[in-house]
């Protein structure tokens, strides 16, 4: 479970709080609402205890991630979101989404800005994730992004599901060869009341 809780990671913090104390000076309404993302997000990383929450329980978290980031990057931060509704009472592994929005960002090409896409859909039985982002592409970050984000989130998919889960990793733009793909599948299960 540490693992997961370690999933905020040092740098998302250090940058995060750097952020707030700039904006503590020129922005306080910015700096308040982002101190109380962050300590959301800390307090569910602590007191998280389950293994799958509810896909509509993720995305309340992952927009406070968001709402943190773009606090940090402004308009150089675009993300666009799109999730079937059919798809929101699957359950899903908790913090699935942050480490590879996380990976994107980090990637991201901000000298303009970097554009995020993260798509759910319900496939049959069947929960298809897919995030896309405007980064440097597969040559340069491929490592990375496999070693804690898509590293972590395998070994929790494998343990979690075995063969009925697959992450893949590819370049979103091959013909430009920049940017990443992830697409995730898992079982579509939905939460009993």
């Amino acid at each position: 479970m540490w693992t997961l809780r370690s999933q905020l990671r040092p740098h998302f913090l250090f940058n995060t709080l750097n952020a707030i104390s700039v904006f503590v000076k020129e922005d306080a309404d910015t700096a308040q609402q982002m101190i109380l993302r962050l300590s959301t997000l800390l307090r569910r990383s602590l007191d998280e205890d389950a293994h799958e929450v509810p896909l509509r329980t993720e995305l309340t978290f992952v927009n406070d991630y968001l709402d943190i980031q773009r606090g940090r990057f402004g308009s150089r931060l675009e993300v666009d979101l799109s999730i079937n509704p059919m798809a929101l009472d699957a359950m899903v592994p908790v913090f699935l989404l942050q480490p590879l929005l996380e990976n994107a960002i980090e990637h991201g090409r901000f000298e303009e800005r970097c554009a995020i896409a993260l798509r759910i859909v319900r496939e049959g039985e069947q929960l298809l994730v897919t995030l896309t982002d405007t980064g440097a592409g597969m040559e340069q970050t491929d490592v990375l992004r496999e070693r804690v984000g898509l590293g972590n989130t395998r070994e929790r998919l494998r343990h979690l599901y075995g063969d009925r889960a697959s992450v893949e990793l590819t370049t979103a733009r091959p013909d430009a060869m920049h940017g990443a793909l992830v697409q995730i599948r898992l079982p579509m299960r939905v939460a009993t009341p």
